[in-house]
């Protein structure tokens, strides 16, 4: 499977690169400036985001938090793929935002529901960008799928993870990152989620 990645440089694009690559599919990374050291057998690409998703298959999104005082990008840049993706006929994308995102009490035990209500109000532009990102997506007419992780770590992957729209997640919930570019890669070649905000925790 042909495979674009945007957000490749990040901790989680890194790993979902090194993910897709293990499973054979053929990878095009997109990245804002030449990387000294990429990884090989990639086609890493710059410039306009089209150049990334033509002649790909399915498109992942893994854009990762940046400091606060950034000016959010998240939806803008979302849009843009989208945007290149019906220019260029590609109708599935993966994306993570993050289970702290929107309004999804049920998804959120009571202790971390306060807490991402807190983090909404503290951190309200990056949050509600990533409210317009899921937005964007979820009425784009694409094949979607959106991955909403808590805390993200750089563990190895311990026992198989749990995931879902029915998954309850609290404050102590965490998912490593390697996990969840397995996942993502998974859920390209299956299609288990299609149409689906998948809520996901190590078990």
């Amino acid at each position: 499977m042909r495979m674009a990645i945007f957000g490749a440089t990040g901790r989680l694009g890194r790993e979902a690169v090194r993910a897709a690559r293990e499973r054979g599919h053929a990878v095009t990374a997109h990245i804002r400036k030449a990387q000294p050291s990429a990884e090989p057998g990639v086609n890493w690409v710059m410039g306009e985001v089209g150049n990334a998703v033509k002649g790909a298959e399915v498109v992942f999104v893994t854009f990762g938090p940046r400091s606060p005082s950034d000016v959010p990008f998240c939806s803008r840049e979302t849009q843009s793929i989208l945007e290149a993706m019906g220019q260029c006929g590609v109708k599935r994308i993966l994306c993570v935002t993050g289970a702290m995102v929107g309004n999804y009490a049920g998804n959120r035990t009571w202790c971390f529901e306060r807490f991402a209500l807190w983090i909404q109000k503290r951190y309200k532009e990056s949050m509600d960008d990533r409210v317009r990102q899921e937005a964007l997506i979820r009425s784009s007419g694409t094949t979607w799928t959106v991955f909403k992780p808590p805390r993200l770590t750089m563990k190895s992957p311990g026992g198989n993870a749990i995931a879902g729209p029915a998954v309850r997640v609290g404050l102590f919930s965490s998912l490593s990152r390697s996990s969840l570019a397995r996942l993502m890669v998974q859920e390209a070649e299956n299609g288990r989620f299609v149409g689906q905000l998948v809520f996901l925790k190590d078990s």
